[in-house]
């Protein structure tokens, strides 16, 4: 259920930190390899090619969901990736500290994939704005970006390796 989930749903309830779900769109030319692009950026799945690698061919050039858990990334130059990883590069944008774990979060320029059955329910329109702001403040929103911007350290171009061994 963890490593082959059945479907997105799935992936994303299974897990802490939850899945990172991002839109990708499948290249399988005939004559070269076949990757995933997000945004500007690729993923080249590596060879030979898994079952379930081989059958996103039929998905060429159609969007597609591709799930990255935090444990397959590590940070590294992508000139360290190991046989297996394949690169990726980003912008920290900031750190938090677990205790025992960091997680590090990043952009890699992608777009994040927006599942509604996965999605929180929205505030329904019309609610009174005196019950979302204090007066003096902001939102909650607000205050923990302002706490979180304190804490955040200077932002870096970074790079890190993922592990391609299924289907996302």
């Amino acid at each position: 259920v963890y490593s082959l989930p059945e479907n997105v749903f799935v992936a994303a309830f299974i897990g802490t930190p939850r899945i990172n779900l991002l839109r990708g769109l499948v290249r399988a030319p005939l004559d070269g390899a076949m990757t995933v692009s997000l945004g500007k950026q690729f993923l080249r799945l590596p060879e030979p090619l898994s079952l379930d690698h081989q059958l996103l061919r039929v998905q060429q050039g159609r969007e597609v969901i591709v799930g990255l858990r935090s444990e397959a990334v590590r940070i590294a130059k992508p000139s360290a990736a190991r046989p297996g990883e394949v690169p990726l590069t980003g912008l920290v944008e900031h750190l938090e500290f677990q205790g025992h774990e960091v997680l590090v979060h990043f952009d890699t320029g992608s777009r994040a994939a927006v599942v509604p059955e996965l999605e929180a329910p929205r505030p329904a329109p019309g609610r009174p704005a005196a019950r979302r702001r204090r007066r003096e403040g902001g939102t909650v929103l607000d205050r923990l970006r302002e706490r979180a911007g304190a804490l955040r350290p200077h932002s870096a171009r970074t790079g890190a390796v993922a592990t391609l061994d299924g289907p996302g």
